[in-house]
């Protein structure tokens, strides 16, 4: 397989302007002393500036983006000792790394070479922002979730083992697969095989962007500023640098663009091996993400009725077209996987979709009231620069998907793959319409990278056709205006977007500041001293850490349908209670005293489901979270000043 993408990749990057269009083209920029000189092809001209420039920009905006980080990384000190400042010093830093590429991308006479450079370099540095904040382990829940899989893959040796917070993640397992063959043949721990693994996919989906924008349009410009506003989607920062199986799914599936677009560009026979490293492609989203699946049919299916379509209108048109057979191969695996591997997939997403359009017609019916914007469960407001910029890239992303999508009515109706991104590019504002909305699936947080496939390269077609035009006057200051743009979405779309907490003392129910070295030694002084697979119930850190360090069985609401958090809240234990723990054989139970120091951040302690989720106004008694203590029957294990394990199947499993 290596073989076969590295011989297309290096076909690719052979290909011309000429390739592309079976035209010659000229150059914009053409100095004084070539003027004097014949009139040369792009491939010409191309190798002479790629000899004479090198890397252009590269190596200095290297040198800017690590002073970028330098400055986030003091962001991130200043926010583990509450010094003031650091929320400030964070976003400069994001602002220094991203606007000098954006910058470079706008100038026309870019080497190919130093334009996918740039890319990869901002990719990488903006991956090292999310390994700063939790540079030794894994801490996000999702992390957290997936770290059991691989786990059990490693530990069993077999696929499909059940997972009991998210039974889904076993049935796709691309991700997890690799990184156990990284930790068994290379002896990498986990931590660092994922850190691995999805470094270098994000570096596989900047260039497959990066050359399928180029394909599909025809310029190199335009698909660099379309890879730079790819990279300003508000999941590029931290949702899909996370171990997480859609941060594999989606450079598959850029994979699988990318070789479509070749195939389909060909301008003599089709090779066999794009054909293989399509249905490669295709076949590893599949089996990593069915979210990222469904995209991709999405996409492809949506292209094949354009085509269908254009065909019957442009009769004479002579552009290459995509016809069916790459969406009813993708669609006819999906079905087999969905069917014969993973029928439970249906079950856990329909609950998600029903949840979601049943809120957001009662809100249009004005039966419900909207969600607060910028605010969290507790009622903190973000920073002021964090909602300036958020509604600022949101209008700016509107004005440019109108811009980008009257330039494709206006100028590029027989582009048949530019006319299938304009209309899936109008998914943005149907998304973030949900954003209004209460509700469990965060759909517009989950289809935004998806959408912004499409989306990126209508806003780059509308962004260079009015402020990067050859034949505009001040050509210096459009290229500023432009890479302010790009900033300002990215920005924009990082503070509106799924980020984790900064860096700092333990908070209640807070994911990754709920996370440290206490809870993860716990977790493993289970697994140690007890053996894995108990059945055990803790709060949601507790519990998921227990599931992926200690590798016990958590039995919950959500899954097991037993009243759980009722046993923590309860002032004793009663016969109703004791039938609880007998319903769930209920081995033992982790209890964080700390729980009783704060209200839960995230709005719950234990489920979103749980009595007086979202509701708390005052934490949880400490005399009820100790009351263990004061049972003749329940046994304390573990007691580490803060989490005790205690043993309670004496309450329930009496001879």
């Amino acid at each position: 397989m290596g073989r076969l993408l590295i011989s297309a990749a290096r076909a690719w990057c052979v290909n011309t302007q000429e390739d592309l269009h079976g035209k010659e083209e000229r150059i914009s920029v053409i100095t004084s002393k070539e003027q004097a000189q014949p009139v040369k092809t792009v491939k010409e001209k191309r190798q002479a500036a790629t000899h004479s420039s090198e890397w252009g920009w590269m190596p200095a905006l290297t040198l800017v983006s690590s002073f970028g980080l330098m400055v986030i990384s003091v962001a991130n000190m200043r926010w583990r000792v509450n010094a003031g400042g650091a929320t400030m010093m964070f976003w400069v830093g994001l602002m220094v790394i991203y606007l000098p590429f954006a910058l470079r991308m706008a100038f026309p006479d870019v080497s190919r070479k130093e334009r996918i450079a740039l890319v990869i370099v901002l990719a990488m540095t903006l991956y090292a922002v999310k390994l700063l904040n939790s540079p030794i382990s894994f801490k996000n829940f999702d992390e957290l979730l997936h770290l059991r899989t691989a786990n059990d893959i490693i530990q069993t040796g077999t696929q499909f083992t059940y997972h009991p917070v998210l039974p889904i993640s076993p049935f796709y397992p691309g991700m997890e697969n690799i990184v156990s063959a990284l930790n068994q043949i290379g002896g990498l721990n986990i931590y660092w095989s994922g850190v691995i693994l999805v470094g270098m996919a994000r570096v596989v989906l900047v260039i497959c962007l990066y050359m399928f924008y180029m394909r599909v349009s025809g310029s190199e410009r335009l698909a660099g500023v379309a890879t730079m506003l790819y990279m300003a989607n508000p999941s590029f920062l931290y949702f899909d640098a996370m171990f997480s199986y859609e941060s594999l799914a989606l450079p598959f599936a850029g994979l699988a663009l990318f070789a479509i677009t070749r195939w389909l560009y060909a301008r003599h026979n089709r090779p066999f091996s794009l054909m293989l490293v399509m249905a490669i492609a295709m076949g590893a989203v599949i089996v990593t993400h069915h979210l990222t699946t469904y995209a991709m049919l999405a996409i492809l299916t949506l292209w094949a009725v354009v085509d269908t379509a254009h065909k019957s209108v442009f009769k004479n048109n002579d552009r290459p077209h995509i016809g069916w057979t790459p969406a009813l191969f993708a669609i006819v695996l999906a079905v087999i996987w969905m069917l014969f591997v993973a029928p439970t997939t249906v079950s856990y997403l329909m609950p998600e979709i029903n949840d979601a359009l049943a809120k957001m017609f009662s809100f249009i019916s004005g039966e419900s009231s909207g969600r607060v914007l910028f605010s969290t469960e507790l009622g903190e407001k973000a920073p002021l620069i964090e909602q300036i910029s958020g509604y600022a890239a949101v209008l700016l992303i509107m004005i440019l998907l109108a811009l980008g999508l009257l330039q494709i009515w206006k100028r590029h109706l027989k582009n048949i793959p530019l006319i299938m991104l304009g209309i899936g590019a109008v998914g943005y504002p149907v998304s973030q319409a949900f954003r209004l909305v209460q509700i469990n699936a965060d759909i517009p947080g989950r289809s935004v990278e998806f959408i912004f496939v499409a989306l990126a390269l209508v806003m780059a077609l509308g962004l260079t056709d009015y402020l990067l035009s050859s034949s505009k006057p001040n050509e210096m200051q459009g290229y500023w205006i432009a890479a302010a743009i790009c900033s300002v979405i990215f920005v924009g779309s990082a503070a509106v977007g799924w980020k984790p907490l900064p860096p700092g003392p333990y908070l209640v129910s807070a994911s990754t500041r709920s996370v440290d070295e206490q809870s993860v030694v716990t977790a493993q002084w289970f697994q140690d001293r007890l053996g894995p697979n108990n059945r055990i119930a803790a709060d949601r850190i507790n519990g998921v850490l227990m599931v992926a360090y200690g590798h016990q069985y958590q039995v919950t609401l959500s899954e097991d349908w037993i009243p759980i958090p009722d046993i923590f809240m309860s002032s004793w234990i009663g016969p109703e209670e004791g039938f609880v723990l007998w319903e769930g054989q209920v081995e033992y139970l982790v209890v964080d005293k700390r729980l009783s120091t704060g209200l839960p951040y995230l709005g719950f302690y234990f489920e979103q489901s749980e009595t007086g989720a979202f509701q708390y106004t005052e934490p949880l008694s400490p005399e009820v979270l100790a009351k263990f203590d004061r049972m003749s029957k329940v046994s304390r294990l573990y007691d580490n000043g803060n989490i005790r394990i205690y043993d309670v199947r004496g309450l329930w499993n009496e001879p």
